[in-house]
């Protein structure tokens, strides 16, 4: 097996787990997806919308569940994948993610995660909700 070129990164796995306790977690957040992304070999565009929808995903928890999110960012070979743990109600199975009328104030955080990741897996949990956001290379 030959060694990767200078532009191809490593083949390894990586966990790095953040918390996220409130707003001011936000900032270090994206940063902290958008370094890991690129270290993965994603493209600068692509993981800037890794780390818009993990924003928006991590504001919903935020707002909707018990007040902080957990961030799990998993770097596998050719892929990033963050996931978003809370600890609110969840989803309903059935949901349908629809983009809001613009009369509405919410609601377009999932429909954005849904349009800028490769797959968006929304998996219930004993204590809450974790949505993975996946973005290839």
């Amino acid at each position: 097996m030959s060694a990767p070129h200078a532009s191809e990164p490593a083949h390894t796995s990586r966990r790095v787990a953040l918390p996220i306790r409130g707003p001011q977690d936000l900032s270090w957040a994206r940063t902290t997806v958008v370094g890991i992304a690129a270290a993965a070999g994603i493209s600068e565009d692509r993981a800037a919308k890794l780390a818009l929808a993990v924003t928006e995903i991590a504001t919903n928890a935020l707002i909707h569940a018990d007040g902080d999110a957990h961030l799990e960012i998993i770097t596998e070979s050719g892929a990033v994948t963050v996931e978003v743990s809370d600890h609110g109600r969840g989803l309903p199975p059935d949901r349908l993610v629809e983009l809001p009328p613009a009369s509405h104030d919410r609601g377009r955080g999932l429909w954005l995660a849904e349009h800028l990741c490769d797959r968006v897996d929304v998996l219930p949990t004993a204590d809450g909700t974790r949505i993975a956001l996946t973005m290839h290379r």
